[in-house]
């Protein structure tokens, strides 16, 4: 998952209402397909933050497993990506108590 649906276009998808329903469409598809699955989320500054999360919490409710992965700013497709400064792992330590506290299994990567 890359971000909350709505914030797609920051990572070059489109932002047509079909987008964001084939997004929700495959994440309630993997959820239930009654084989082992996890989800995750680079948490990259600027395209995900705590507002997202909840939102993506919201979606992941009944999902085996989600981990959040620490954004690294190095070979980088965008080299202006080379330029974000990553969350601290305070950060990622609320986003993940966020999710816990919503029944989200979650652990960072």
């Amino acid at each position: 998952i890359k971000t909350s649906p709505d914030k797609y276009p920051l990572v070059g998808y489109g932002k047509s209402v079909q987008m964001k329903e084939k997004i929700l469409e495959s994440i309630n598809w993997i959820k239930g397909a009654g084989i082992p699955h996890e989800f995750r989320t680079t948490v990259v500054p600027g395209i995900v933050d705590r507002e997202d999360i909840n939102i993506i919490a919201e979606l992941l409710q009944g999902a085996d497993k989600y981990y959040l992965a620490q954004f690294r700013p190095q070979l980088t497709l965008d080299p202006g990506y080379e330029k974000i400064i990553p969350y601290g792992i305070s950060d990622l330590n609320e986003m993940k108590e966020l999710l816990l506290n919503k029944g989200i299994k979650t652990e960072i990567r």
